[in-house]
């Protein structure tokens, strides 16, 4: 029988780690840039709608809620079919549901919608679920995995530089269908 230290010590750390690294750190960005999407559009919809102070902060409640609602069932059904699966699906749900968002022609289908992509980024925990053992055990032999939250950060980052960009020029709508690509990339990588 091995110790976890002594596991450690036997698999080492070589390029599935660093790869495994990369990719579920990459969930982060993707989840990142949708969650802060919101703050970065609501004054734009606030305008467009012409929204109160609760209509726009029922946005984010509605991210939220999907969130909550949805990681719950994901993971259910992530214990019985499969982590990997699950997230897969999770990436297919959020960028459907967040590209149908940028077409989304009043504001009720806008709180819907981003319910929905809510519900789809959940199910981005489920994956990294699988992982945290492997992340755990090989962060303790190596730092460099305890770096894993720069992903979110990144992704917050680069979602508030795209807006900077793309709201003042060709707005809104399109910020939305760009900060959806890194979803769609991360399903062809886990491929």
């Amino acid at each position: 029988t091995f110790t976890v230290e002594e596991a450690v010590e036997t698999i080492g750390f070589g390029r599935f780690h660093i790869m495994l690294f990369l990719i579920m750190g990459s969930t982060g960005v993707a989840e990142a840039m949708e969650i802060m999407l919101i703050a970065v559009v609501s004054p734009l919809i606030r305008c467009e709608w012409q929204l109160q102070d609760w209509q726009v902060a029922l946005v984010t409640t509605m991210v939220f809620f999907g969130y909550m609602v949805f990681s719950i069932v994901l993971g259910l059904l992530a214990d019985r079919y499969g982590r990997w699966k699950i997230l897969l699906l999770s990436f297919l749900w959020a960028a459907y549901f967040s590209l149908l968002t940028s077409f989304a022609p009043s504001y009720i289908w806008f709180v819907f919608l981003r319910a929905m992509v809510g519900g789809g980024v959940s199910g981005h925990a489920q994956g990294r679920k699988e992982n945290k053992q492997i992340i755990a055990m090989c962060s303790c032999s190596n730092p460099f995995l305890s770096l894993g939250k720069v992903f979110w950060l990144a992704g917050s980052l680069l979602i508030i530089g795209l807006a900077s960009v793309v709201n003042p020029t060709i707005g809104w709508r399109w910020l939305i269908r760009i900060a959806s690509i890194p979803g769609i990339l991360l399903i062809l990588v886990f491929k």
